[in-house]
């Protein structure tokens, strides 16, 4: 198999489902290392691209992949810039938003088990809640050297679980994680109806709790708010101390900007940087985004970054300044499903109407980032409950409904094309 024409047939497919300028910013820049025991090496400008990718185009590769009947093939996405060590704490910008931010996590990282135990912070999509993971675990590992750390996220330590069931080792799976002297949990929302592996968590929070070592947790809700998680779990998280993470202010999006820009090793004059920071007001991701694709203009042109070069490379992101909101994306999935407005703000049960609600739902917390109790509202006073498991099942459903799957991505791609909300 030659791995060059598979991989160029893959990024064939992807272009027929992304826009034009998401393609020509994410993948165009994409190069295939290699090809070997069927995994396709691929070869991004730097770190970020492989979140991004990961994170927003990391579904249609696989579904390509499955239509092609490649089922075999395996994508792994790396850094041509030479990988950091986790990040320091110091890079981590504080915001006058959240004040409160830096001192905790640097008060965790320097008094392990001490002070805020559990930490457990949550916020949006993109705020920096794995960067501050990062930072504490960095910080440990350079000022105490002698102390265990452990960064895990819930997917990893669920698969690793299913792999020791099925190895009979899970004697080994319960003493690795008790060892640790910080322990670090990413994503715990992905606990929601994973009954065997919450009983794992449990127990292991419970030792590591009581031998006063450190526990740190990233949600993108509130323990409380994270459904079919036992009761048990949802008070312990709430032990210590609740941090929300909130969107970086106009200062912070500007010292974020330059940090960025001398990481890059790019000169980016002043008055670009405050359009940037000016205009880009979403999370921290559309600010390095941002930056990324300003950078990729320059360099695919030869010319300098200057504020002109910046206001035409963000003037496609820029050019829609109507900010989406929860009633268009209830209007544009009534369409779609061809049903009246009303209806899908209605209680009516038919199993057409139920799956067109769960899809505004999805597409609700998709897009807008909307705490569940606000969407639920929207929906007829919905709990946060309903309004998870709606989101659950669609994307069970898009694993499996082709049709379907095409259908979100659709609908989606039209709100998308509608505004911009995202990146303001």
């Amino acid at each position: 198999m030659d791995g060059n024409k598979v991989w160029e047939t893959i990024v064939s497919k992807v272009s027929e489902r992304i826009p034009e300028q998401s393609f020509n910013t994410w993948i165009r820049p994409l190069r295939l290392k290699a090809f070997e025991n069927g995994e396709l090496v691929v070869a991004t400008p730097n770190n970020f691209y492989i979140d991004w990718i990961e994170e927003h185009y990391m579904s249609i590769f696989k579904q390509v992949l499955k239509e092609l009947a490649l089922n075999g093939v395996k994508i792994r996405f790396v850094s041509e810039r030479r990988r950091k060590k986790l990040k320091a704490v110091d890079v981590q910008v504080p915001a006058n938003t959240s004040m409160f931010q830096p001192h905790y996590s640097l008060a965790v990282a320097q008094n392990p088990g001490k002070v805020y135990n559990p930490l457990f912070i949550y916020g949006k999509v993109g705020l920096g809640k794995t960067h501050l993971l990062h930072s504490i675990g960095n910080y440990v590992f350079k000022h105490r050297q002698g102390l265990k750390v452990c960064y895990v996220s819930c997917e990893v330590i669920l698969n690793e679980m299913i792999e020791s069931i099925k190895d009979g080792t899970m004697s080994q799976f319960k003493q690795k994680y008790r060892s640790f002297d910080v322990f670090l949990l990413d994503d715990v929302q992905f606990l929601s109806q994973k009954e065997r592996l919450q009983e794992e968590i449990f127990h292991i929070f419970n030792y590591l709790y009581n031998a006063n070592k450190q526990i740190v947790l990233t949600s993108d809700s509130l323990p409380q708010e994270i459904p079919y998680l036992e009761e048990r779990l949802a008070s312990r998280f709430a032990w210590g101390l609740i941090a929300d993470l909130k969107p970086p202010d106009f200062e912070t999006r500007v010292a974020i900007l330059k940090k960025k820009a001398e990481l890059y090793n790019v000169v980016i004059p002043e008055d670009a940087l405050l359009y940037i920071a000016e205009h880009i007001r979403g999370n921290i991701r559309n600010l390095e985004s941002a930056i990324v694709r300003v950078m990729a203009v320059a360099s695919l042109t030869g010319t300098r970054i200057d504020l002109e070069l910046v206001k035409e490379c963000l003037s496609e992101i820029l050019k829609v300044s109507k900010k989406i909101t929860l009633p268009d994306i209830q209007e544009r999935v009534a369409k779609a499903f061809d049903i009246p407005l009303s209806v899908l703000r209605s209680k009516k049960r038919s199993a057409h109407i139920v799956l067109a609600r769960q899809v505004a739902m999805y597409l609700a917390r998709e897009i807008l980032q909307m705490p569940l109790k606000e969407i639920g509202k929207a929906f007829g006073g919905k709990d946060h409950t309903t309004v998870m498991y709606a989101c659950q099942k669609v994307e069970q459903l898009m694993e499996k409904d082709v049709e379907l799957r095409e259908k979100v991505f659709h609908i989606k791609k039209l709100i998308q094309s509608f505004t911009q909300g995202n990146w303001t």
